[in-house]
């Protein structure tokens, strides 16, 4: 467990407080003073011309059929959830699976995760709710099964390397070793592992040889998806040589195996498990920074910074003078001043309607602390802002 105490505490601030320094202390101050990426940078994708992919007929879709609106996010969501549903059931019961669903499929969650820079992240925005990320983010906090865990994997990864890799097709073959990371996992018993305690030795032994499991399966799919079986057995190494099948360090491990690790271990944390309830992503990414700092390369862990935020979107967090507010826009440029919805005023009171700040003109205003939920309401008191 992470202890709530600070041990490298500025000198004359409050031991208990100040989350902004503690965490630009353990990052070396290097997120708060640099960006790590050009949010305006986009990915190289095929000319006119060029032979047509699941994706780049996605990215093309307003130049031939401007009259159609896209897909919205949660249609996407729910059909990746039933495709990957049924390639599960298929691979379970080693039935041949059809590569081009799942490419599509691919391609769809590709391009939509790339329409909207990570910068413009703004869960008040219509656009927003138009991204699969927000499905991820409405996910925060809920039990998922072995299709929502992949599923949300998938969108993870693919936001992590947005700022790593180019490739149009690097992507979607990304996006193909998410889905299918775990899917070792069906041929593990679920007596081993469905429990409300922690796994004995000999149950953790037994389902880390879900890995091996997993790129023997992937090896046998055949075409395009065989190739992703070396990233899918992969994607439990460690940098620091802790991980498994076979303890490998650094660059060792694919680079696409690396992001999907990263991932997976973020979604895990973020959702139930029958021996553990969710922990807020606020505290999933503390958990990362200081138990396992040393399982990913700086690098990618600055990347997963820029995207997740210390402050991801729907945090609620309590303020320096006593107010408490919802995340609601983040800028990987300044992430420890992200844009808050105010909920509460100084005492305590609703604000209705909720006002808007913006703590990167606010240099006297700072996060203290983040909370676990909403504010508790205060009956009979409520600060109304009208003018």
């Amino acid at each position: 467990m992470v202890s709530d105490k600070v041990d490298d505490r500025k000198a004359g601030s409050d031991p208990d407080q100040e989350e902004g320094y503690w965490f630009s202390t353990r990052l070396e101050a290097s997120v708060r003073g640099r960006a790590l990426s050009d949010p305006t940078e986009k990915a190289a994708f095929p000319k006119t011309g060029e032979t047509a992919t699941p994706l780049a007929d996605a990215l093309s879709r307003e130049e031939y059929m401007p009259d159609l609106p896209p897909p919205d996010a949660l249609s996407i969501y729910e059909e990746a959830r039933r495709t990957l549903g049924a390639v599960f059931s298929s691979i379970r019961a080693d039935e041949q699976v059809e590569p081009e669903a799942l490419e599509r499929l691919a391609g769809q969650i590709v391009s939509n995760i790339l329409e909207i820079p990570p910068g413009s992240y703004d869960i008040r925005s219509p656009q927003f709710s138009n991204v699969l990320v927000s499905c991820l983010y409405d996910s925060f906090g809920t039990p998922s099964d072995l299709v929502d865990h992949c599923l949300n994997v998938a969108v993870l990864g693919v936001m992590l390397a947005q700022d790593r890799i180019a490739e149009e097709g690097k992507f979607v073959r990304l996006c193909l070793a998410a889905m299918l990371h775990d899917v070792g996992m069906l041929f593990v018993p679920s007596e081993t592992w469905e429990h409300d305690r922690p796994l004995t030795a000999k149950e953790l032994e037994t389902v880390q040889h879900h890995a091996e499991l997993g790129r023997e399966r992937v090896s046998k799919l055949g075409g395009s998806l065989s190739e992703l079986a070396d990233i899918v057995g992969q994607e439990h190494e460690r940098a620091d040589g802790s991980g498994y099948p076979m303890g490998l360090k650094g660059p060792e491990i694919e680079e696409l195996a690396r992001i999907i690790g990263l991932a997976d271990v973020f979604e895990a944390l973020t959702h139930g498990r029958p021996h553990r309830p969710a922990r807020t992503p606020h505290q999933a990414v503390r958990t990362i920074l200081t138990e396992m700092r040393e399982a990913f390369d700086e690098h990618l862990l600055r990347t997963f910074l820029n995207r997740i935020t210390i402050y991801p979107l729907g945090s609620y967090v309590e303020l320096s003078k006593g107010e408490v507010g919802r995340v609601v826009q983040v800028d990987e440029k300044s992430q420890m001043r992200p844009v808050l919805e105010v909920l509460r005023d100084t005492e305590g009171r609703a604000v209705d309607p909720p006002t808007i700040m913006e703590l990167q003109g606010l240099p006297l205003v700072s996060i203290v602390r983040c909370l676990d939920g909403p504010p508790e309401p205060h009956e009979g008191q409520v600060a109304s802002n009208a003018s």
